[in-house]
């Protein structure tokens, strides 16, 4: 078994899910379900196949906190993951994700599609991700789980490691209280954004970021916030064109590849804006540095330029 560290064990292993998983050689965990819904399916799918290298019957994505394996399993595991991280290492600029969960997922999914049984140890409640606050499962799902992960509470467990002896009822009860407090706070949070995009529909935004890589996407509009740029984000093709209608932003930032939208089918969607006396700055980011063939775009980037120096561009750019 290999476990993430900021993991706590809060039951018992279920030791005939164990023989189970000892039979079929594999148990993984199944986050299928929270992947698609927080990024998209169709993002998550391009992942998968792209590292995968193939497209795929049945795509499923694996949390990487938890894995049983076998040694006979591991010795048909290794090479396809080996091949899928090469995979990975050549593509990371057009992923979504980064990390070892989408490589490993891409592997678990090859040899899924070669017969092998991979067992769900999710559904069994081996294991659970929780954050909290969530409304994905009711706390009392998680109270039968054997093992928690807690990638949101990083310091709860480094204080709970301060204890001279561990006490999982300890931990459950400080979980119990962060989860009521966050649940009663998720409401107004929900609220107070809502406020704040309809104040940002009563005029022209700074700047629209229109980028589905996540990692590449939090880089530019941390940049921006950082210089007091207003930027709001756009993942998807569609999602660009509303945000443009609705917002009317003084500049466009776009990243290629995936369905990006033309600057033509921007600049008509600015037809619906409310205010179009301002017609945008639209810059292009190429998805390589030989690509400059962007004639309807008023700027370019190489794909591999800075990002502080994109900031700095779009600030300069706001000046004027």
């Amino acid at each position: 078994m290999m476990l993430d560290t900021d993991m706590f064990a809060n039951r018992p292993l279920n030791a005939d899910l164990l023989q189970r998983c000892a039979r079929t050689g594999v148990g993984a965990f199944d986050i299928s379900d929270q992947e698609f819904s927080a990024y998209g399916n169709a993002r998550v799918i391009f992942d998968l196949e792209t590292v995968a290298g193939r497209p795929l019957l049945n795509p499923r994505w694996f949390g990487g906190e938890l894995l049983l394996a076998s040694a006979a399993f591991i010795e048909e595991l290794v090479p396809h993951a080996r091949e899928c991280f090469h995979r990975y290492v050549g593509t990371m600029q057009q992923l979504n994700h980064h990390g070892d969960e989408v490589f490993m997922s891409a592997a678990l999914n090859l040899l899924g599609e070669q017969g092998h049984q991979v067992i769900d140890v999710g559904a069994y409640r081996l294991v659970g991700r929780h954050w909290s606050g969530n409304t994905h499962r009711d706390l009392r799902w998680f109270r039968g789980c054997a093992l928690l992960h807690l990638p949101g509470c990083k310091e709860l467990l480094e204080r709970q490691a301060r204890h001279d002896t561990f006490s999982a009822a300890r931990l459950w009860h400080v979980l119990v209280v962060m989860h009521s407090v966050n649940r009663l706070v998720w409401p107004l949070r929900q609220w107070v954004r809502a406020r704040r995009r309809a104040r940002s529909r009563d005029g022209r935004v700074d700047v629209l970021v229109v980028e589905c890589n996540a990692n590449r996407l939090a880089s530019l509009c941390d940049a921006l916030k950082s210089r007091g740029v207003g930027a709001v984000h756009a993942t998807t093709g569609d999602d660009a064109l509303d945000a443009s209608r609705e917002l009317c932003p003084q500049v466009i930032v776009v990243s290629s590849p995936l369905g990006v939208p033309g600057a033509a089918d921007m600049l008509d969607a600015l037809h619906g804006c409310a205010d179009v006396s301002h017609r945008p700055i639209m810059m292009a980011r190429s998805v390589d540095d030989t690509r400059v063939e962007w004639t309807r775009w008023d700027g370019w980037f190489p794909r591999s330029t800075d990002t502080d120096e994109v900031a700095w561009v779009v600030v300069g750019i706001l000046g004027k």
